[in-house]
């Protein structure tokens, strides 16, 4: 008995923690903090925390992260190799090589077929691990795939995993909160 309420107490002692780290991050959706592209009719919100690395290079169409280090965000336009309909036709194989080509491994993943605001995107949340030098970072991460115009843009999300259960919903909350201009559609 006196094992049981111990373990119970370290259980609900460590769920204490986590939740504290949460308290930490800034999870809420403010749309002052947006970044807009017109070309694209597309304003994506942010918050106060995130900052644009780089913008407008090559495939990247923009680049963010965290003040503090916990996590980024990618919005990057793929040209495809052949004609795809619609994001609900890339299939594994197909995100496994966009991984690879990008020097990602993606692992723990789950694939979903999802509608953004009527858009048919493909939703993919998966860990992944960042090697640099000997330090290996456990990541996890959200990606959002919707086709347009012979064109697959990617939505990526990433945090440390540790950070996982905070940023995910944060997430998925920036994307519920996309503006897509009707060219999307």
């Amino acid at each position: 008995m006196k094992k049981n309420i111990l373990i119970l107490l370290l259980v609900l002692l460590s769920s204490l923690s986590f939740s504290q780290n949460c308290t930490q991050v800034n999870t809420t959706v403010n749309p002052d903090y947006t970044y807009a592209n017109e070309s694209l009719g597309l304003v994506v919100p942010f918050n106060k925390d995130w900052s644009i690395t780089l913008e407008n290079e090559k495939a990247i169409i923009a680049l963010f992260h965290t003040t503090d280090g916990y996590a980024n965000a990618t919005i990057i336009r793929n040209k495809n190799g052949y004609h795809i309909n619609s994001a609900h036709n890339i299939d594994e194989k197909m995100i496994n090589s966009l991984g690879k080509m990008s020097g990602i491994t993606f692992t723990n993943k789950k694939i979903t077929n999802v509608k953004l605001k009527n858009i048919l995107a493909k939703q993919v949340e998966f860990d992944t691990s960042v090697t640099n030098l000997n330090e290996i970072t456990v990541l996890s991460g959200i990606m959002y795939m919707i086709v347009n115009d012979g064109y697959t843009y990617i939505f990526m999300f990433n945090s440390l995993k540790e950070k996982k259960d905070c940023y995910i919903p944060f997430f998925k909350n920036v994307m519920k909160n996309t503006y897509f201009s009707q060219w999307w559609y």
